[in-house]
């Protein structure tokens, strides 16, 4: 979209050496056609050059000096977004088909929702194929905080969600200072308003040398602790929704 047109919707995605991968992430979120939309690219410091893959895009475009990790990326993007609803996308993910458009509408035609999350479609290889994978899980109507300590966050990825720009503003940024950055910003969302759920897919979630590594590496058990720890620390007390 032109930059002197205020957008309806921002589409943020930090990436960081994401030269394979991030055109194709890039051109799925084009691919919804929604006219209204800008997509905010945030180089993390990359060193692959990631940029000059999609140079001829018409995307908003801010490269970071050093690579200072997703949090601040993701912050950098949210303080660039002109947008009503925004929404974030990994750089190694495809958005599929109405992934983006069908949480738009929602929003749109139910005005007292602040946010929605659909699913993950099911994972894809370095090529793109199909992997084998298990089904979505089906989440409650009305996501709440009772939904997190029963360790729902596995199935509830940053990418699924689309959130108002004004209950952005109203959750604050994201933590650098936490493992779980993502669910502690989702706690953080929960204690303003429940977090619908549409049940459409979103995305197709990309299996790599990279994340491959960092799954076998013990990343996610370290997280699912992590997950716990923040729980019996920060949300053990207050009114549950």
């Amino acid at each position: 979209m032109k930059d002197h047109l205020t957008p309806n919707l921002s589409v943020i995605v930090p990436f960081f050496n994401r030269r394979k991968y991030l055109r194709e992430t890039l051109l799925s979120i084009f691919a919804e056609g929604i006219r209204e939309m800008e997509i905010i690219a945030v180089d993390d410091g990359s060193t692959d050059r990631s940029f000059e893959t999609v140079r001829d895009l018409e995307i908003r475009f801010l490269r970071l000096e050093r690579n200072q990790g997703a949090p601040l990326a993701l912050n950098e993007g949210l303080r660039l977004a002109r947008g009503n609803f925004i929404a974030f996308a990994d750089s190694d993910d495809l958005i599929v088909r109405g992934g983006i458009s069908g949480r738009l509408k929602f929003l749109q035609t139910n005005p007292s929702s602040r946010a929605v999350t659909g699913t993950v479609l099911g994972c894809i290889n370095e090529m793109g194929k199909p992997m084998n994978h298990h089904p979505p899980v089906a989440l409650p109507p009305l996501i709440t905080r009772s939904y997190f300590e029963g360790g729902g966050q596995i199935t509830l990825p940053l990418i699924t969600t689309m959130f108002r720009r004004d209950y952005c503003l109203e959750i604050g940024n994201f933590s650098p200072q936490t493992l779980v950055y993502d669910l502690d910003y989702y706690y953080r969302a929960i204690q303003r308003a429940p977090i619908h759920y549409s049940g459409e897919p979103v995305c197709l979630y990309r299996m790599h040398g990279t994340n491959l590594t960092i799954e076998r590496s013990g990343f996610l058990s370290a997280k699912a602790k992590a997950h716990t720890l923040l729980i019996n620390m920060k949300y053990q007390m207050g009114p549950r929704l």
